[in-house]
């Protein structure tokens, strides 16, 4: 009896760590978006004052 309460419990908590690992890789995919969006923006900001200096280049 002792040996199946335990086999119980194992099974519940490892579904319950499953469920967690679950919960957080949903919020680490979503910080990894909003970071993949920043880093796109900025690099294309970034080739866009890029190409104003070089079609620019005296500009003060």
């Amino acid at each position: 009896m002792i040996l199946f309460e335990r086999f119980l419990e194992k099974r519940y908590l490892d579904r319950q760590l499953s469920e967690q690992r679950e919960v957080i890789a949903e919020r680490l995919s979503g910080i990894r978006d909003q970071l993949e969006s920043t880093l796109a923006n900025n690099l294309s900001l970034i080739n866009g004052l890029a190409a104003f200096i070089t079609a620019y280049p005296d500009f003060t």
